[in-house]
C-alpha cells in the first residue's frame, strides 16, 4: 500500500505561502502530490525551489512508480479579489 496521498486540495485545507523563483508570494496547499508535467494545462509549484511547472495531477496509481514531479498546488483566487 502506498503511503502518498493521491488528495486533491480543496477549499479549507491547509495553505501556506511560497516565493517563486520569480519572486513572488503565492499561497499554495500544504499538501504536495504528483505531477505529470506537459500532460495538462494546470500551473503548480515544484516543492522548494519554487519554479512554475504546467501539467495536471497524477490519480493513477501506477503513475507514482513513473518519473514525476512532487508540486505544490496554488490556491486559485476568485475574479476581482485582490492579492
Amino acid at each position: 500500500m502506498s503511503r502518498w496521498k493521491r488528495k486533491i486540495p480543496k477549499e479549507g485545507d491547509p495553505t501556506h505561502w511560497i516565493t517563486t523563483t520569480k519572486g513572488e508570494s503565492v499561497e499554495v496547499y500544504s499538501e504536495p502530490v504528483f505531477i505529470a508535467e506537459g500532460g495538462g494545462t494546470d500551473h503548480f509549484f515544484t516543492k522548494g525551489e519554487g519554479e512554475e511547472i504546467i501539467g495536471r495531477i497524477a490519480p493513477d496509481p501506477f503513475e507514482e512508480y513513473c518519473d514525476l514531479t512532487v508540486a505544490l498546488v496554488p490556491v486559485k483566487r476568485n475574479k476581482g479579489e485582490k492579492k
